[in-house]
């Protein structure tokens, strides 16, 4: 790269590239994952640290928590207040051994009880804490700086027992990293890494053989391969809480375990299981309550009493919470952690080689600290002992010195002073150690405690040299300690497994219980469903009403030819108060595949279609008509299949008109009559349309194929009740169109004579303005006046287009513009349903892209 002006050329592309790496790095090493050797988060760490520093041992005074996070905050982790992550660390349903004590004062509980402010609560560390942390020395660990370079804090705790292992990781999510690490009972763990640094040619079936899988606080059981997890360090499990028959009751169950991640959001769970009773969509549960006690919550567990309604198969009514609940719930695995600054994927032998490496390293540090020490206590010791034969001179000498300083010299036969009574030749050190001393205990010197003490001082020489230099040694002292720590681990209560790892036979399979219930679905104008149980609707905006079971199908058909279908249980369940409008109909079916420029023409029921009398019509703008029999068709799929093309067009610019579902006995008492955008008309028996199969494309009845040209404007299915008919700007009875054989061509209208309908409309002058509510305001006149909306638009253009509303819930729908149409000239009319808010109205457009709050991006048509 070439130099200009101090400019150097980069590629910009590049350089964000490594920016961002170099954030995401940063974010993942300085908050987010955990360091692989002591298993903590940098600020979980700076949390203990400080805990550490102001001496809270476990028997110590609790401080409160206001003060400790204060002082995290304001020395070593400025990120934000440190207080949640303090409560997390208090919480016995995270952590198998958490660092803090949340027994002091109200740190919350399993069942989701929120801790109290930080004024409030007191803390310590544990035991398990204290055990963390260790010997803290920076002559063990290595420390850096803080934020401003006013103190130190070490990068790492000297973790003698495999915390990473033992407490796991609930989660840690980085810029491009997610760590999730699953905990272990620790006795197992600590036994895996003895059998680990005993012997590191340990293959991975004997690990598993000792260490057998994940054992989460809450208990609950697995289902899944921890051999797949141990093997990559990616697994996934499905995690499941427990249920138990109710002793007190043959129509009850409890719930006594959870899964992991549920833990301190039990309230959560059982409101939605509520909103789910209430929905119906637990069919057989009456009712559901916590009773959880402060000793069940002690103990990690929970009881959540299950009412049944009566005749409920228990087995069936479990299966049932763990299909659709969270009871069962994916538990994914990912065992990202840093070795120093660097994020690094691990497995379970890749985690035993470094934390075994990070043992034999403290071990040599903390015994080269207690090598140097002794070598420097030896020396002195050896002065020590020669002070009583030189006792008189070493008092002459201090008498006659002007300082330490000096008296240092002397003793180190650097300089002599006047009528020196010896001479000296004692090392700095010695010297400065007896010049520090006072005459009155250089007289109680006890020459034989001094040989002692040099005889153990060699002693740990010899020790500490053999464990920096041999491997056997070491892992023998390692080994020892973790024998004590087990033992103390067996003591506190670590002795069973908390969590069942199931095999895929102990999982009972949920089959939907026959429990029918009759209910009533409504749609609007507006295009909204809602569902109710079975009652009678009246309404102006109500289009039609199906009543049905909810084992049923919905079933709607759109102009483009395309069948959409699904359960009627997928549909929330409103009570026959509610007073919403229900659920757009573009949301229902938006994972079915629906586009938004697709028009709906006819709802029905997938009962309705196994009818063995039922038929469906269709009819194209280009004039193809079919007639087919429904039962044992393409309509009646043998799966779940969210979509099924009912209808293709033989020309590209062809899009369906009329989608109407008769019955055998319609096909003779039913007329069918076309109108044409030539204003012509076509009369024709519904016989006269022939009977295809489902499969066919149709034929062409109504308009030959070699005048296609002509299009199609309504088509109407006319029964006995029938007795005029809209086209256009009037209303023209039945009696005046002939009816006609299907080879005869269309007639005009204009021959007819008409009953006239009110068309004023046509000669109204003026302007429409949206501006969001659910009212559209006219100003009548050739003047367009001065008004702030979302569309103002030309009322004569208005009636002759469709319009897009977008609503404020993300829903959107497009209407008809003639819907709008009015004999008089009114000052406002209802554009919307009443309360709805739309962000967005416009004409049809190309394309459109919304923004949500938090900017992520959608983009439509």
């Amino acid at each position: 790269m070439s130099k200009k002006n101090n400019i150097t050329p980069i590629d910009i592309a590049e350089a964000n590239k490594q920016f961002f790496i170099n954030y995401g790095v940063s974010v993942a090493s300085d908050r987010a994952l955990p360091d692989v050797k002591d298993g903590l988060k940098p600020v979980q760490r700076r949390i203990l640290f400080s805990m550490y520093q102001s001496k809270l041992n476990p028997n110590a005074k609790p401080m409160k928590s206001q003060q400790i996070t204060g002082d995290v905050m304001g020395r070593l982790h400025p990120h934000a207040d440190s207080y949640g992550s303090l409560v997390y660390l208090t919480q016995p349903w995270t952590f198998t051994l958490n660092p803090i004590d949340g027994t002091l004062t109200s740190f919350g509980n399993i069942t989701g009880t929120t801790a109290a402010a930080a004024r409030y609560t007191e803390t310590r560390l544990t035991k398990y804490g204290q055990e963390m942390i260790g010997n803290c020395s920076d002559k063990i660990v290595p420390y850096e700086p803080n934020y401003d370079n006013t103190t130190t804090m070490p990068k790492v705790f000297p973790a003698k027992l495999p915390y990473l292992l033992i407490n796991g990781v609930k989660t840690g999510i980085a810029v491009g990293f997610t760590s999730t690490i699953a905990p272990h009972h620790p006795v197992d763990a600590i036994e895996l890494t003895k059998a680990y640094l005993q012997n590191s040619a340990l293959t991975l079936d004997d690990a598993i053989e000792i260490i057998k899988g994940p054992d989460l606080p809450t208990h609950g059981s697995l289902l899944g391969d921890p051999r797949a997890y141990y093997q990559t360090g990616v697994g996934r499990f499905i995690n499941r809480g427990t249920i138990i028959d109710d002793p007190e009751s043959k129509n009850g169950l409890v719930i006594t375990e959870i899964p992991f991640e549920m833990g301190g959001a039990v309230d959560t769970f059982i409101d939605k299981v509520k909103d789910m009773i209430i929905a119906n969509k637990l069919r057989g549960i009456k009712a559901i309550d916590d009773y959880t006690t402060a000793e069940d919550a002690a103990e990690n567990r929970v009881h959540i009493d299950v009412t049944l309604q009566s005749g409920m198969d228990h087995e069936q009514a479990k299966a049932m919470l763990f299909a659709k609940t969270d009871l069962s719930k994916t538990y994914s695995l990912s065992w990202m952690a840093l070795d120093g600054k660097v994020p690094k994927q691990y497995n379970l032998m890749s985690y035993l080689h470094t934390f075994a490496g990070f043992q034999h390293r403290l071990v040599i540090r903390e015994f080269k600290v207690i090598l140097d020490d002794s070598i420097r206590r030896q020396e002195i010791v050896e002065g020590l002992i020669r002070v009583p034969g030189n006792i008189t001179a070493i008092i002459h000498a201090a008498r006659n010195t002007t300082g330490k300083d000096e008296l240092v010299k002397v003793l180190t036969g650097e300089i002599k002073i006047e009528g020196q009574l010896s001479d000296f030749s004692y090392s700095p050190r010695q010297a400065d150690s007896i010049a520090t001393m006072r005459i009155y205990q250089l007289n109680k010197i006890d020459a034989d405690a001094l040989f002692k003490e040099q005889k153990e001082l060699d002693k740990k020489i010899k020790q500490a040299r053999i464990l920096i230099s041999d491997k056997g040694k070491r892992v023998a002292l390692l080994v020892k300690r973790m024998d004590q720590a087990i033992e103390m681990l067996k003591k506190d209560g670590f002795t069973e497994r908390r969590t069942k790892l199931l095999s895929q036979s102990e999982v009972s399979a949920y089959t939907e219980q026959t429990i029918i219930s009759e209910v009533t679905l409504t749609i609007d104008k507006y295009q909204y469903l809602k569902m109710t149980d079975r009652k009678s609707v009246s309404a102006d905006d109500i289009v039609q009403i199906i009543d049905t079971t909810d084992d049923d199908m919905l079933v709607i058909f759109t102009n483009k030819g395309k069948m959409y279908q699904l359960p009627f249980r997928s549909l929330k369940k409103y009570g026959t108060r509610d007073g919403s409008r229900g659920d757009a109909l573009q949301a229902v079916f938006s994972k079915n595949g629906l586009q938004n420029d697709e028009q709906v023409l006819c709802y029905t029921t997938r009962t309705a279609l196994e009818n063995d009398q039922s038929q469906l019509v269709f009819v194209s703008k280009l004039g193809s008509t079919k007639r087919t029999i429904t039962l044992g068709s393409k309509f009646i799929t043998k799966t779940m299949r969210k979509s099924v093309e009912a209808w293709k067009p033989k020309f590209d610019n062809d899009e369906l008109l009329l989608i109407q579902l008769i019955q055998q006995e319609d096909i003779e008492s039913k007329e069918i009559i076309a109108i044409s955008e030539n204003e012509s008309y076509k009369r024709l028996r519904l016989s006269d349309l022939n009977l295809v199969g489902a499969a066919g494309s149709g034929s062409n009845t109504l308009i030959p194929e070699n005048t296609h040209r002509l299009k199609l404007k309504t088509v109407q299915i006319m029964g006995e009740n029938t007795s005029e008919i809209q086209t256009g700007d009037e209303t023209i009875s039945i009696e005046k169109f002939e009816l006609m054989k299907p080879t005869k061509k269309f007639r005009p209208i204009y021959a007819l004579t008409a009953k006239s309908v009110d068309k004023t409309h046509s000669a109204l002058q003026g302007y429409a303005y949206f501006d969001g509510s659910d009212t559209v305001v006219f100003g009548w006149g050739d003047q367009k006046p001065d008004r702030e909306a979302l569309l103002a638009i030309d009322y004569q253009q208005l009636i002759e287009t469709k319009l897009l509303f977008v609503h404020d819930d993300g829903t959107a729908k497009i209407v008809s513009g003639d819907q709008f149409k009015v004999s008089t000239k009114r000052s406002q009319i209802q554009a919307d349903k009443k309360g709805v808010k739309s962000i967005f109205i416009s004409t049809i457009p190309e394309s459109i892209i919304g923004i949500y709050e938090d900017h992520f991006k959608k983009n439509a048509f």
